[in-house]
């Protein structure tokens, strides 16, 4: 696999989430701002098990905590073990995947392509050999069973069937590569679950100010409350106060802030003395389900951050993880969107790979060429940010991670359809994350458009309205258009409704003829 060289900046603007709290639109992001974090997938009965004895229920207050929640989670390389296969478990709340079946086994050799790409090194011969399927498949069948190992079937499928080589030097690489894009498949559709508690369900993450935490500024799960810092200014209390709560709502969600003292747009945690002395469980812990005012509540790119570091974490166990932490310094492990760049491995951008690394970014050569536990980018629109830059609505772009591919082939890449997941957008195809752009980039169409007719109409105050809310639409001849720098740099555009394929979804804005880069484990070369 060839590691880009050029285009290593990132995203600084951070995701589409917060592009509602920018001031202003950030300029086109290079592929150079793109790394995050990890979790393993584990034991699944006993970790929901624990995630539920951990969830305090949310009608107790803070002092009738119960000392279950502080129960350690299970340590060690969280595979290594697999638990009893659970009907039903990690089913999705729906989205657009139908409901699988209960196993799955690899699908039939494809007669018309050969493929195959999974490389291994031989040492005696002193070259590559492809490896064939029936070893691909034996390895995953000695290692998994269960969800996870319908999930290294279809993982190795898409790696055999991609159009660049994955090459591993040793049958370990191989393992902890299989091991990472698993856990986070797994780890990514858990954080979006609902978990059953009492009579009701608890979440272990959310958003700032959004859904049925609206109320709630960004924070670290309760549970980890002693491994970070800083706390909400409500010490997880929740907010009662009805004059300020009316004026909380009345605000747009980058100002909501200001009312109790919340963290603003730039927000991070560090960790504590408790936490450096264990990132391990500083991690794991903000991801026990909880309510809506107690919940970790923080944007997408946070979320993927978390979601690398837990599979980075899977392929160590506690001990080694929190060693390779302190060796590289636990003041660097701060809770923040780009925290993912902690495991960056390039080193035009970080110098030689450290203890933490474990990401690479890599360029596919189109849509069929992604592979489950890839970390995939989503751009809207190229007039996204000009038409939104005063309305400050989210959705600029999406961080997502591929958790599925159903219907595939083992050699021909064209077959099947991927999944995508990010932080509260449901389980996706490709074609349903574009229209979900396009849908959202309409939505701020449809603010413009009646101001606009209503200014054609010769009202004032919908002129002097349209110069504040929407100040880069400007009528030319007899259309209003939408000119600006965006994305994909100047833009001059009819302002109007557009169509999924008219977003520029996992392709490069700078270059949409090619694709963007995507963040995957850093074992294959």
């Amino acid at each position: 696999m060839a590691i880009l060289e050029t285009d290593r900046v990132g995203l600084q603007q951070g995701s589409e989430e917060r592009s509602e709290e920018r001031a202003a639109v950030a300029p086109a992001p290079g592929p150079e701002m793109l790394l995050r974090l990890q979790r393993s997938a584990g034991n699944q009965a006993v970790a929901r098990m624990l995630l539920q004895r951990q969830a305090a229920p949310e009608e107790e207050g803070l002092a009738e905590e119960e000392d279950a929640e502080e129960e350690e989670l299970p340590l060690g390389p969280e595979d290594a073990l697999e638990g009893p296969v659970v009907p039903g478990e990690g089913e999705e709340l729906g989205g657009a995947a139908p409901p699988r079946k209960p196993q799955f086994e690899p699908p039939a050799a494809d007669k018309n392509v050969l493929a195959r790409k999974v490389d291994m090194w031989d040492a005696g011969a002193s070259s590559w050999r492809e490896m064939p399927r029936p070893e691909r498949e034996a390895f995953s069948r000695a290692r998994y069973r269960g969800r996870r190992r319908s999930l290294a079937f279809r993982i190795m499928a898409d790696m055999a069937s991609a159009s660049d080589h994955f090459r591993f030097t040793t049958t370990q690489e191989l393992e902890e590569e299989l091991l990472k894009r698993i856990t986070s498949s797994l780890v990514m559709q858990e954080t979006q679950e609902h978990v059953k508690v009492g009579e009701g369900t608890q979440q272990a993450f959310g958003y700032p100010f959004s859904g049925n935490a609206l109320l709630y500024g960004p924070r670290v799960n309760y549970s980890a409350r002693a491994y970070w810092v800083p706390s909400p200014p409500d010490t997880y209390a929740r907010r009662t106060d009805s004059a300020k709560n009316r004026r909380l709502r009345s605000l747009p969600r980058h100002e909501r802030h200001t009312v109790y003292g919340d963290q603003g747009a730039s927000y991070k945690w560090e960790l504590t003395d408790a936490g450096k002395r264990d990132p391990y469980n500083a991690l794991m812990k903000l991801f026990v389900p909880q309510p809506p005012h107690r919940r970790s509540l923080l944007h997408c790119d946070y979320l993927i951050s978390l979601v690398h570091f837990r599979s980075f974490a899977a392929t160590l166990g506690q001990a080694e993880f929190n060693r390779r932490v302190n060796q590289y310094g636990p003041e660097k492990m701060v809770l923040r969107y780009d925290l993912f760049t902690e495991l960056q491995t390039d080193p035009s951008v970080v110098g030689p790979p450290g203890p933490l690394a474990s990401l690479q970014l890599v360029r596919p050569a189109d849509e069929f060429d992604f592979v489950v536990g890839d970390h995939v980018y989503f751009f809207n629109h190229a007039a996204y940010d000009p038409l939104n830059k005063a309305v400050g609505n989210a959705w600029r772009l999406e961080n997502a991670l591929l958790v599925d591919r159903l219907g595939g082939s083992n050699d021909d890449r064209t077959k099947g359809t991927d999944i995508f997941l990010g932080h509260g957008s449901g389980r996706k195809t490709l074609h349903q994350m574009k229209a979900k752009l396009a849908e959202e980039y309409n939505d701020v169409v449809a603010m413009a458009q009646p101001l606009a007719a209503r200014a054609d109409r010769g009202d004032p105050s919908a002129s002097t309205e349209l110069s504040t809310r929407f100040p880069n639409l400007h009528k030319v001849g007899a259309e209003w258009r939408v000119q600006g720098t965006g994305l994909a740099g100047a833009v001059d555009i009819e302002l109007r409704r557009i169509q999924p394929d008219e977003v520029i979804g996992p392709h490069d804005p700078k270059s949409p003829g090619q694709m963007y880069p995507v963040r995957r484990p850093m074992q294959s070369a």
